[in-house]
């Protein structure tokens, strides 16, 4: 019974692991689309100062 109950923890925990993974990957995707646009905006700002 404890073996059984191991096994059932441990399936739902992989399952919330498995969650986790699609979840961080979404996120990661979010996170380089944000660094690219603040990128995008930050770039012009940062090209005036050097110019003048």
């Amino acid at each position: 019974t404890m073996l059984r109950k191991h096994l059932e923890t441990s399936g739902k925990e992989i399952a919330e692991l498995q969650d986790d993974k699609y979840g961080k990957r979404a996120a990661a995707g979010v996170d380089s689309a944000v660094v690219r646009l603040r990128r995008r905006l930050a770039r012009p700002q940062s090209v005036r100062p050097a110019t003048s």
